[in-house]
């Protein structure tokens, strides 16, 4: 598609040897004498560029320029005038011009600003288009909730994306959303268009994760027949999170502290140093005051990693949030399978908060993702919820929960989902939406080994 040029030039002469110029080059060209056509047409819209003579009886060049920049800031201008001072040529480009070309005109030097500023407006574009696709996913208001907590959660993370060296500490119960908390503040800061590197530090062997982290060059053992770069430096420019961070042994904790103060590390089997840029972000669901009591934890890494935190409430403990966040899982389902689904009725709203949510934001979206694959209506109703036992919810089911203390609803939900998996631990602590270390604590903690 040929790229759309008005020029506006008061010389008729002049305005088409302008026109023959650009159109010979495979441009379409609009030529007005009447800077206020010209501009009545750019309201309806607008060209790739503008060319502006300066001297014009019926309205002057920097006047256009200022009325062009009211329409829109980012379309490139280019003058051009016969005038030689420099002063007409500074007023010109602070009122919003790109360049400026003396007259007479000389073919190529305008063919070459034209191209020039065309090929600048598609790198932004382009650029503008990229970022706003690797954001678009995580903007702040994705982190969804008019409770105080959340409203703390997000004025923390405008706060901390202005900082993009800080390392972060993201602590909560499992299900809460810290991963998404650390997306939002990743693709909102100035490391966004480097890479977010995702570990999970309980996920992997303690033998595998050290060659996860740092790499490895050949030889380094038995294995390593090539060379191979660790997840650490493969986050070079952008962001590490290292989820679940208590999980890492103390041998691991002390090269991650190096890395954190010296911004360097070794490959397993090298002597070189490689340095790094990295924002380091790390989650905990676990008490980590505790672990360093009993020295699982290194109190200097604590320290290091504690500068800047925050809790992120579990969702029982800011129950507002429950109706806003399932509507959020609802509509991106809707998307998702093509359904239509409107709402939550009454009793589905009534039992969603009367529940426990031990697993959290993710149990929800889970709850809600079963409720849309097996409902048929436009509304999801309390029997369209499988909540805890692996039955449909009801009024009566759902008031039980309240009365009793929150360890005997987590002992009673975990027993009944395991009863529901038939003991498969893998698919319990999926539906619990807790790691299957954590499920095992909790079964020696109420004794259901």
């Amino acid at each position: 598609m040929k790229k759309t040029i008005y020029i506006v030039d008061d010389e008729p002469t002049i305005l088409q040897l302008e026109r023959n110029i650009l159109e010979n080059r495979g441009f379409q060209v609009v030529a007005f004498q009447s800077p206020g056509e010209m501009l009545q047409m750019a309201r309806e819209g607008l060209p790739a560029i503008f060319v502006v003579d300066i001297w014009m009886p019926e309205m002057s060049g920097i006047d256009v320029i200022r009325a062009i920049r009211g329409i829109s800031t980012q379309v490139p201008i280019v003058v051009m005038t016969a005038e030689s001072r420099i002063e007409v040529a500074i007023e010109a480009l602070r009122a919003g011009a790109n360049d400026f070309l003396r007259k007479p005109v000389v073919a190529e030097e305008l063919a070459l600003a034209v191209n020039r500023l065309l090929e600048v407006t598609t790198l932004k574009a382009t650029l503008t288009s990229i970022q706003s696709d690797q954001a678009a996913p995580y903007p702040i208001e994705s982190l969804i909730g008019d409770s105080p907590q959340m409203k703390a959660v997000r004025a923390f993370v405008e706060r901390v994306v202005a900082f993009p060296d800080a390392t972060l500490l993201l602590r909560g119960e499992s299900g809460t959303g810290k991963n998404h908390v650390a997306r939002v503040i990743h693709y909102n800061s100035s490391r966004a268009a480097g890479r977010f590197v995702d570990i999970n530090c309980a996920s992997i062997p303690d033998q595998l994760l050290e060659s996860e982290l740092f790499g490895y060059e050949k030889g380094a053992f038995t294995d390593a027949r090539a060379p191979k770069m660790g997840l650490i430096e493969a986050g070079n420019l952008g962001t590490v999170l290292l989820d679940e961070i208590n999980a890492m042994s103390p041998a691991l904790q002390a090269k991650l502290l190096t890395v954190l103060e010296q911004r360097t590390f070794r490959r397993l089997g090298s002597t070189e140093d490689v340095d790094i840029d990295v924002r380091i972000m790390t989650t905990t669901n676990a008490n980590l005051e505790e672990e360093l009591f009993r020295q699982g934890f290194r109190d200097d890494l604590y320290y290091r990693i504690n500068v800047v935190s925050i809790e992120i409430a579990p969702l029982r403990a800011r129950p507002m949030d429950i109706e806003p966040l399932a509507m959020k899982f609802i509509a991106g389902f809707n998307r998702q399978f093509g359904r239509s689904v409107t709402g939550l009725t009454g009793d589905a709203l009534k039992a969603l908060n009367g529940y426990a949510w031990l697993g959290n934001v993710r149990e929800l979206k889970n709850v809600i993702e079963h409720a849309m694959i097996f409902s048929d209506g436009q509304t999801l109703s309390a029997t369209d919820l499988v909540l805890g036992k692996g039955v449909p919810s009801s009024s009566s089911h759902t008031s039980a929960f309240r009365p009793r203390s929150m360890v005997e609803m987590e002992r009673e939900v975990i027993t009944q989902t395991l009863l529901h998996t038939a003991g498969d631990t893998v698919k319990a602590a999926s539906i619990l939406g807790i790691s299957r270390k954590t499920l095992w604590e909790k079964r020696k903690k109420y004794g259901l080994e």
